[in-house]
């Protein structure tokens, strides 16, 4: 899964959100640094610099958040 979660990142992911992106009103983009995969998008405002202007999704093989048994 560690080897394989990054080039399925770099693949599919990417491609899927940068497709996504493409067609919104706010200008976006997506770019991969090493592991980690970023969106990037312009602030409408200028703010403090206390928010960075990018997003990081997390992805892994145990963030479903959904329980493999019902505990009642």
């Amino acid at each position: 899964m560690r080897n394989r979660l990054p080039e399925g990142v770099a693949s599919a992911v990417q491609l899927a959100i940068a497709e996504a992106l493409s067609g919104g009103p706010l200008p976006a983009a997506v770019r991969i640094d090493s592991e980690t995969l970023f969106i990037d998008d312009q602030a409408t405002t200028a703010g403090s610099g206390y928010i960075s202007p990018s997003i990081i999704p997390e992805f892994g093989a145990r963030s479903t958040g959904e329980p493999a048994r019902c505990p009642l």
